[in-house]
């Protein structure tokens, strides 16, 4: 059968390596500074066969990589530099620019920074530009990407070219190279290989290599992959374009503007901890990213909690403390064994249900700089019975103390602006309510106010 033929006898060039002597064709390197194609001296197919080897060798000991894939579903970029302990990945159509001007530092590239394991991802924001967020790389995610995208792609690479000594000479063309350069290149076709690989279920086969006449360097490969199913039989064709820069480090600009995502967590005393995007920005502290308290730890059920001014969390740059801004969303719902809360010193904006329906929650203390009190935010807490907020706050939303059946005293700061909807619906139990001027003319002078933020008509309302 032709396409058995075709696919004769696979072995691992490693074996080549070990079995053959590895006295190189051009002892002085390949014929130097081939300066047009007439200039390039023909080769016997030996002498094809060891410059293969001796490019795979050459490649593997390459301290900075750049390869392109091009296939029938796309193309991307794979880089790593070996010194620096870092990848990249590049997707998209960018081959027209890969030689010539791959600008990494304005494309949407993802690095990983294997010394520090770290994974910046990039994303286009609204405005079109782009950004970057962070997160953290185990060791067995380290290592897995490394093998997968890196360190182990050449390898495999190699195991699928035979050891038969057949490579033939099929002339020279040109190739691109680092910097955009124009490189002569042999072009060399593979000799069949093992037909035995048909009973896999998928598998690359190696038809044409493209070795560099000045540098020896390895410049191309192409492929066929072959996928073999109980419905189908297909064949695909793959390019992989090499390029060797001098550098790739992960550029300063993204670990200065790359933001945590929310898997960098921190667990600390009854509370894990995480970096997210701020939600809220006040004008005296335009805070683009907090420290947020991300949820309460359900298994230990520490009673009294103390939310931490800051926390330490790794950043592109090193340790870092980071103020905590924020509770983030249902950070504490349905915490029945909780009973006492006090906020850091920094906190500004506490989330949507943050505390809703902790039954045994009595005793809450708000610091001076909260400003928001999100919809739900103590929703049905009916152990809760006074509560103080802060002067600084300006917004509490719909239903923030809805059905605290035992609150009976609440104190409102000066500087309230909204009250949302409902906000003291069901507080069967409130006698007396501490208001400034501006919130009674707003919400409190008239029945109709008074019914749209749930105050019963017989509660004491007290101007300050």
């Amino acid at each position: 059968m032709k396409l058995k033929r075709w696919v004769a006898t696979v072995l691992a060039l490693t074996m080549v390596i070990l079995t053959i002597p590895a006295a190189t064709i051009f002892p002085e390197g390949p014929e130097s500074c081939a300066a047009s194609f007439s200039d390039v001296p023909d080769i016997t197919n030996e002498q094809a066969a060891q410059l293969v080897r001796d490019a795979f060798e050459k490649y593997k000991a390459q301290d900075i990589v750049l390869y392109a894939i091009q296939g029938p579903e796309g193309e991307s970029i794979y880089g790593y530099d070996l010194k620096n302990e870092v990848g990249v990945v590049l997707l998209g159509d960018y081959m027209e620019d890969f030689y010539k001007d791959v600008d990494l530092d304005k494309s949407l590239v993802d690095w990983y920074d294997f010394k520090n394991s770290l994974f910046y991802e990039s994303f286009l924001g609204e405005d079109g530009n782009i950004g970057f967020h962070y997160s953290l790389l185990s060791q067995d995610e380290a290592s897995q990407l490394q093998n997968q995208y890196f360190f182990d792609f050449i390898e495999r690479k190699i195991k699928t070219f035979p050891v038969a000594g057949e490579y033939s000479y099929d002339g020279a063309v040109l190739e691109y190279g680092p910097q955009g350069e124009s490189h002569i290149c042999y072009r060399i076709r593979v000799p069949e290989s093992d037909p035995t690989r048909y009973d896999q279920e998928e598998y690359y086969l190696p038809s044409t290599i493209y070795i560099g006449v000045d540098d020896g360097e390895l410049y191309r490969i192409d492929e066929d992959r072959f996928l073999n199913t109980a419905f189908e039989y297909t064949i695909k064709n793959y390019s992989t374009h090499f390029v060797y820069p001098k550098s790739l480090p992960v550029p300063d600009f993204v670990k200065k503007t790359a933001y945590p995502d929310s898997s960098v967590r921190v667990r600390k005393d009854g509370l894990y901890y995480s970096m997210v995007e701020s939600k809220y920005e006040g004008n005296d502290d335009n805070v683009k990213i907090n420290a947020t308290v991300f949820e309460y730890d359900f298994k230990k059920k520490k009673p009294t909690i103390r939310i931490a001014d800051e926390v330490e969390v790794v950043t592109p740059n090193g340790k870092k403390n980071e103020p905590i801004r924020e509770i983030d969303y249902e950070a504490f719902v349905n915490a029945k064994s909780l009973k006492k809360v006090t906020f850091g010193k920094n906190i500004k904006y506490v989330g949507t249900s943050v505390f809703e329906n902790c039954k045994n929650l009595k005793q809450v203390k708000i610091n001076k700089g909260v400003r928001i009190l999100d919809n739900n935010v103590f929703n049905r807490c009916k152990s809760l019975e006074k509560i103080v907020l802060p002067e600084s706050l300006v917004d509490l939303g719909r239903n923030a103390f809805s059905d605290c059946v035992k609150l009976k005293t609440i104190r409102l700061g000066k500087q309230l602006d909204t009250i949302g909807k409902n906000a003291f619906k069901g507080c069967r139990s409130l006698e007396t309510i501490y208001v400034s001027s501006k919130v009674w003319a707003n919400y409190l002078r008239n029945e109709k106010g008074r019914k749209h933020v749930g105050i019963r008509a017989n509660v004491k309302i007290v101007k300050v």
